[in-house]
């Protein structure tokens, strides 16, 4: 393999390793819209089909809860959806800073690669993440036990 063969195979590598972490991010946040926007609509809709008739006081708790964790989850969610955002401005920083330091005598796979460097997310992402999750299994759990309270009424 020449050199020159050599440094299109690296510069195809590059190109395919930074299209896999687009899409793996990609993939990764829409399935957060995704799952906000359904927790979304459930709020919505267990606020607007709430039944005014005569409850035991469980089933006003466990609904009040419900509606609590889904609050919560959905905000948890648009914290951790805004670490796309972050993580944004913070490569474009990154690779601005990158591009400063190389001298244009470089060659242009050096050029291209910039020194690509994974930065793990803050532990307020991880946290918010977490917390959303739990806190809209916490939710669906809640639901499905409010509709067992107004059915059995206890």
């Amino acid at each position: 393999m020449t050199e020159e063969e050599e440094k299109e195979a690296q510069k195809k590598a590059v190109e395919e390793l930074n299209q896999a972490c687009k899409d793996s991010d990609n993939s990764y946040f829409t399935y957060l819209i995704n799952l906000t926007t359904v927790a979304t609509g459930l709020l919505g809709l267990l606020v607007s089909l709430k039944s005014n008739e005569a409850i035991t006081l469980t089933s006003k708790l466990l609904f009040v809860i419900t509606i609590l964790l889904l609050a919560f989850g959905i905000v948890f969610s648009m914290i951790t959806q805004y670490k796309e955002v972050h993580n944004d401005k913070e490569n474009l920083r990154y690779l601005s800073k990158s591009f400063r330091n190389k001298n244009y005598k470089k060659t242009f796979l050096e050029l291209v690669s910039m020194d690509f460097e994974y930065t793990p997310p803050t532990k307020l992402f991880s946290r918010t993440e977490i917390s959303s999750y739990i806190l809209l299994a916490l939710a669906f759990i809640t639901l499905i036990l409010y509709v067992i309270s107004l059915e059995f009424q206890f």
